[in-house]
Order: C-alpha cells, then structure tokens, then sequence
C-alpha cells in the first residue's frame, strides 16, 4: 500500500511527479505528519508544544525540538511550521535510508526549509549521513538546516522569544493594532518604551503584540525591554520576532 504521508524520493534514478517545494509547504500547512514521535532511546521523553501560530498541539521527544518549535513560532519569517511532515528518501554514499526531518518551515517569501536539531558534538558518519541529505535536498530546492542545542539556547534570543511566547495568547483592545501600526508609521523611530508610553500599554501587553504580528523586534540583540528598537512588520506576518545578522 502507498503511504499516506509526504515521501520524496531523492534517490538515483528517482523521477519526482511533483513539485517537492510545493508538495513540501503543503504537508506543513496542512499535515499530515510523516511521523508523529518516532522515540529512539530510552533515554527519549516524549512532550508537546502548542503552537499558537499553527492553533495546533505537537508532539516532541527532546527539549531541542521543543526549543527549535518556540522560534519557530515567534519568528517573524515563518508562516507555518510542522515536525517531520515529510519521509526523504536519499543515498548517503554507501545505501538508500530514510530520514525525518524534525522541522519543516515554510517562509514568508515561499521558500521552505527543514530543520534538524543534534547535539553539538557529532560522529564522522553522521556528519556525512546529514552531509549527503543537504546536498541532495539542496538540489530540488529545499534547504536543510542543522541546528544544535547551543545555537538554540542562546541568550537573549531564548529568553526573548520565550517572552513573546509566554503573552502570545494574551487579549489586548480592539484598538491596539491599528494604534501600534499609525504610531510605528508617524513618529520615525520607535522603541517599546515609546510605544509604552504612547499607547498606554505594559511590557506584556507589548510582548503579545509583538507575538501577535502588530510589529517586530529584534530577538537576537539584547534582552527585551525599554529601549529595544521596534518596526512595523513585513506584509503578511504572523508573529514579530526576527534574528540579526550573524546568529
């Protein structure tokens, strides 16, 4: 019986008959999973995020996945995200394998991506398994990203988008994001302080606007709080986190 999940096919002398890209943004969209939680060790504790961009609970099976799935959800950049909606089939220099990808991210621009979190330390054969799958990947249009458990933790950008996160449920008035637009377009630069004090609004109901798409903040370069620089938002955002240059 076929399988019912996203399968690309990247072995030799695999014809695809369908757009990967395309068949890929619509597994994150909209499901399904390839996988639901495959636990590989003991030692393995599966968990749930629940997302709200995606209105969607997922499961995980280690906190790296979980912290990937946070940024994931508070990026600026993504529009919708999935753990492992596609089965890649590829040749690592030696035999055919699957791999699951822990993430699939689809941006803002079309593009999609999928992540892998690992450890910060990996074996000789691991690093050309995931070498061969990049660059098979890579040649149908799809970036596969490798993220470690450091990269992920860092500070201020966990603690941030965990701020976001935290208020990204958080009500707010009617009025808020037609105020924070007009206020972000007709008074030059703003920082969270400014727009505190112009709106009336605290750092949480902030936090949730933010997490809400009302505007953007740079998660990256410093603990959020007065004197962070905000900007309105890139066209069709769905939350306001975004990383500086060089993390």
């Amino acid at each position: 019986m076929a399988p019912q999940h996203l399968v690309l096919d990247l072995t030799v002398g695999a014809v695809p008959t369908f757009c990967p890209t395309k068949a890929l943004a619509a597994s994150i969209e909209h499901g399904p999973f390839a996988r639901r939680v495959a636990v590989r060790s003991a030692t393995a504790t599966p968990c749930s995020f629940a997302s709200f961009k995606m209105n969607s609970c997922f499961a995980a099976e280690s906190p790296g996945e979980l912290d990937a799935m946070l940024l994931a959800d508070v990026l600026e950049d993504v529009v919708a995200f999935r753990p492992q909606p596609v089965e890649v089939r590829f040749f690592d220099g030696e035999r055919c394998r699957s791999a699951f990808p822990d993430l699939g991210v689809l941006h803002l621009d079309g593009g999609v991506q999928l992540w892998e979190v690992k450890g910060a330390t990996k074996s000789p054969s691991l690093v050309r398994r995931l070498g061969h799958l990049s660059a098979s990947l890579s040649q149908v249009g799809i970036e596969y990203r490798v993220l470690t458990s450091t990269w992920l933790t860092r500070s201020p950008r966990q603690a941030n988008a965990r701020l976001l996160y935290r208020h990204a449920n958080r009500p707010l008035p009617s009025w808020a994001a037609g105020e924070i637009t007009r206020v972000t377009s007709c008074h030059g630069p703003m920082t969270l302080g400014s727009l505190r004090a112009q709106l009336g609004l605290g750092l949480a109901d902030l936090a949730a606007a933010a997490a809400q798409g009302m505007f953007a903040v740079n998660l990256a370069g410093a603990a959020l709080g007065e004197g962070t620089p905000v900007r309105l938002p890139r066209t069709g955002a769905r939350s306001g986190g975004f990383l500086g240059m060089g993390v």
